[in-house]
């Protein structure tokens, strides 16, 4: 606790920094980077409850709407996160002081993951609401535990094609 709380703090402050950058534009580009990939978030959201109320095969829809929201949550991990979590030259602005490796990836697992975490409710929310209505809660809270062990998987996924491309191409 004594590490991994500066360093998470640390991390959060760079990625606020980040977001910052692009905040002195005009109309809808002045929200941060994040707000719009909530924004998105929610467009795929909607997308895939409509597939989900359209398709008369329940099944095919629920699997396109979990489908989706992997690949929007794969390519946030691959094309916003990818830096923050395999940057090695980070750990210089970090401190000072020397940090264990296993606090500074808790840090920025804990980072990452909460901004991730805001970005699977804001995806699954609407086609969850379409298959309670449908077929009741019980369905719900299936469809929401496949859809949390697919969000998962996508996002460990993109961490480690991220890490390969990174590897392989430098």
């Amino acid at each position: 606790p004594d590490v991994f709380f500066p360093v998470a703090r640390a991390h959060s402050l760079l990625v606020r920094r980040r977001a910052g950058l692009v905040r002195n534009r005009r109309g809808l580009a002045q929200a941060s980077p994040f707000r719009m990939m909530c924004f998105f978030a929610v467009m795929y959201g909607i997308f895939g409850a409509v597939f989900l109320a359209v398709t008369p095969i329940r099944m095919l829809g629920a699997a396109l709407s979990v489908a989706i929201g992997c690949v929007f949550l794969l390519m946030v991990v691959v094309t916003d996160y990818l830096d923050l979590l395999v940057n090695p030259r980070e750990q210089l602005v970090l401190g000072a002081h020397p940090h264990d490796d296993r606090s500074i990836l808790l840090a920025k697992l804990w980072v990452v993951g909460r901004s991730l975490a805001i970005l699977f409710a804001l995806l699954s929310l609407p086609p969850l609401a379409v298959v309670v209505v449908r077929d009741g809660f019980l369905s719900g809270a299936a469809y929401l535990a496949g859809s949390a062990a697919a969000a998962l998987t996508a996002c460990t996924a993109g961490l480690y094609v991220g890490v390969a491309v990174i590897a392989l191409f430098g």
